[in-house]
């Protein structure tokens, strides 16, 4: 008896300091892939953090970050949570046939909708005396759509109440604001609506997105020289790579811990024009911009890939990205403003204009969307966000968005 009393504390250090050792031991690393995020490397030593106290916070924030098969451990600690049938793990429910959600916002964000308007409708108002066209579609993000999924004591958040606030505060003179959720679930029942997005990430699928493509071509074709309408079934063969999954971004921060089998990358293809034909450049047009459609769209389809982000199924993200089909006959040059809920649709939305200019502030440190705006002329601006995204720093179009901390 006394022997296990004096063997267990023992065997217990050892355990603790022989993971401390091989944590010391073992080369550090740059990231966590699972995470997907930089891990905190060691920190500098100096007097000054030292005696500040800084140096110990993050070697702490290191160590932790360092810790010998840290990810392994992580992984462990979340299938056991998630084991217990806790209602939310690492913030995210998982519903019985493996759907992840997180627990939706429940803020009414009334001031900064307010200005989100504001900056809308000032917009608007310079793109008018342009007799330049505002269009904004505010895509029904997954978070809020598919929050009927969460168990019924859980909130449904806000979503739908900071987008109608939103598109109500907009001056229909400037901006034509269009309320896809509404139309979404005027049209499309719930269990219908699942086919729309990802199991087990934040966007919807190519049928999600293609419903707010039909959306935007029968909006847009009311002052632009467009289709009027999308017959999908007619127009486009409908493809899904089997055997290949999506790496949900929710997914991930459960360490792909659900099963994906169900979220496979599918395609629309047109059935009378190739999307390759048109001419892609990475930047303004020119000849050392230009890069082949495969470049851009699908790349890990051309990479084979078993596993893919939505950004490889789908289109990469650039800060400026212009494509030019020279087989369509009408003059319109379109700007397209968007975030990541638009990347399925890039290429299908620039096939109904001569030149499209997509450009994501997220990822141009340097230039606002006025600055563009003054550097070129466009006869529409599309603005397509999705409704997680309606407040903050993309909608500060004076400025880098990048660059408003």
């Amino acid at each position: 008896m006394k022997l296990k009393y004096i063997l267990l504390p023992f065997v217990f250090l050892i355990f603790i300091f022989g993971l401390s050792i091989f944590s010391v031991m073992a080369p550090d690393r740059d990231i966590s892939k699972l995470e997907n995020r930089g891990l905190t490397q060691f920190p500098e030593l100096s007097k000054e953090a030292v005696l500040t106290g800084a140096f110990f916070k993050d070697f702490e924030a290191y160590f932790t970050d360092q810790f010998f098969k840290r990810d392994k451990w992580v992984e462990l600690y979340t299938l056991w949570e998630m084991k217990m049938d806790k209602t939310f793990v690492n913030g995210y429910h998982v519903t019985t046939d493996q759907w992840i959600m997180p627990q939706p916002s429940n803020t009414f964000y009334k001031k900064e909708l307010e200005l989100s308007a504001a900056s809308l409708n000032e917009l608007g108002a310079m793109l008018q005396s342009r007799d330049t066209e505002l269009y904004f579609f505010p895509m029904p993000a997954k978070v809020f759509e598919m929050a009927e999924l969460l168990p019924s004591f859980v909130p449904r958040g806000k979503g739908k109440e900071n987008t109608n606030f939103l598109l109500d505060n907009l001056d229909e003179q400037v901006v034509h604001g269009v309320n896809v959720s509404e139309k979404l679930n005027k049209e499309i029942s719930f269990e219908e609506k699942k086919s729309y997005y990802f199991k087990t990430d934040h966007h919807w699928n190519i049928k999600g997105a293609f419903f707010g493509f039909k959306t935007m071509i029968e909006e847009i074709s009311k002052t632009q020289p467009i289709k009027s309408e999308l017959n999908i079934e007619e127009e486009y063969d409908f493809t899904c790579e089997k055997g290949k999954e999506i790496i949900g971004s929710w997914n991930r921060n459960l360490h792909m811990l659900v099963n994906a089998v169900d979220d496979m990358p599918c395609h629309y293809h047109p059935k009378n024009f190739s999307l390759a034909d048109m001419d892609y450049y990475n930047g303004v047009i020119s000849e050392e911009k230009k890069m082949e459609f495969n470049e851009y769209y699908a790349t890990g389809l051309q990479k084979d890939l078993q596993q893919m982000e939505y950004h490889d199924a789908y289109a990469n993200n650039y800060a400026e990205l212009n494509i030019v089909n020279h087989e369509k006959d009408n003059d319109i040059k379109a700007l397209l403003i968007k975030d990541s809920y638009a990347n399925p649709l890039v290429p299908h939305i620039a096939s109904l204009f001569k030149q499209t200019t997509v450009f994501d502030p997220r990822y141009d440190k340097k230039r606002s969307t006025i600055d563009l705006l003054n550097d070129r002329d466009y006869d529409v601006v599309i603005i397509l966000y999705n409704t997680n995204n309606l407040i903050g720093n993309m909608y500060r179009f004076d400025m880098p968005a990048k660059l408003d901390k």
